[in-house]
C-alpha cells in the first residue's frame, strides 16, 4: 500500500522504511541526489569530480565518465594482451582477438567523437591507441618469434 488516491482530489504517499529496505544499503535517487557539474575541470580524470558531486557514493557506484570509459577499454586490452594479470585469476592471459576488439573499440570511438571531445580526453584516447598498438605489434612478433605467447 504505497500510494493511495483519497476521494479528495490528493494523494497519500507510505515513506515508512520496511525491513527489506532496512537490509540494503541506501543508493542516491535522481531526485535527491547533487546534480554533477555540467563541464569538470581537470585534467580529463574526473573522478575526483565525480566524488564531489556524489558524496559517500562507493567506487563501483560512481558515474562513468568518457576517461573512465577509455581507461577501462584500455585496461581490458592490457588484460587479454598478457601486459598485466587478470584481477580475478591474478593470471595473465593472452587473447589477441578480444585485445584486437578493445582496440578497435577505440578507434570507433575516436572516429564517432572526433570534434566532441576536450583536448585532454582526445590526447588520453591518442595516447592510449598509440600504447595498446605498439603492445599489440610487440605481441604478436613475440607469437611469431616462438610459437606462442609466454
Amino acid at each position: 500500500m504505497a500510494d493511495n488516491k483519497n476521494d479528495k482530489g490528493f494523494n497519500v504517499v507510505d515513506r515508512r522504511i520496511s525491513s527489506e529496505e532496512e537490509a540494503a544499503p541506501a543508493k542516491p535517487d535522481a531526485a535527491t541526489a547533487p546534480a554533477p557539474a555540467a563541464e569538470p575541470a581537470g585534467d580529463g580524470g574526473q573522478t575526483d569530480d565525480a566524488r564531489e558531486a556524489y558524496p559517500g557514493t562507493a567506487e563501483e557506484d560512481m558515474p562513468i565518465t568518457f576517461p573512465s570509459f577509455l581507461l577501462s577499454l584500455h585496461t581490458s586490452a592490457l588484460i587479454h594482451l598478457g601486459i598485466i594479470p587478470d584481477p580475478m585469476s591474478r593470471k595473465k592471459i593472452h587473447d589477441l582477438g578480444m585485445a584486437r576488439q578493445n582496440i578497435a573499440l577505440l578507434e570507433m570511438l575516436q572516429d564517432k567523437t572526433e570534434g566532441r571531445r576536450t583536448a585532454e580526453e582526445t590526447r588520453l584516447l591518442e595516447n592510449i591507441l598509440y600504447e595498446l598498438r605498439l603492445a599489440y605489434v610487440d605481441t604478436v612478433k613475440q607469437q611469431g618469434n616462438k610459437g606462442e605467447i609466454k
